[in-house]
């Protein structure tokens, strides 16, 4: 299991560190380049939800994963916000007239759910 903690919030290089840990996470999993794509996409716009719209000052991040699929766990002390919901309410939404991260969500629902 890969387990990162970021105390005091994350920051561009942090994405970058992120990146390089779930990479070598998905290879040593032995997770296609589809899924480490797909992984890599959902963390991606998943840390910038909570860095743009949670103002987190902290945040964890756990990943679980295997050839069949992989299990992504975010903690952080930002605003409150349902992303289970809110991923399955975007994922069904017309998307006209929504901001950015619905448009996201929208697209990690549909990412996930295949």
């Amino acid at each position: 299991m890969l387990a990162l903690t970021f105390p005091k919030g994350v920051d561009e290089a942090d994405v970058k560190n992120i990146r390089q840990a779930v990479q070598t996470e998905a290879a040593q999993r032995g997770l296609g380049p589809q899924q480490g794509f797909v992984l890599l996409f959902v963390i991606d716009e998943l840390c910038c939800n909570v860095m743009e719209h949670g103002r987190a000052a902290w945040m964890e991040l756990k990943l679980e994963a295997n050839p069949a699929g992989f299990r992504l766990t975010m903690t952080d002390d930002g605003v409150p916000f349902d992303a289970a919901t809110q991923i399955r309410s975007a994922t069904k939404a017309d998307l006209k007239g929504y901001d950015d991260r619905r448009i996201g969500l929208n697209l990690v629902g549909r990412l996930v759910a295949s």
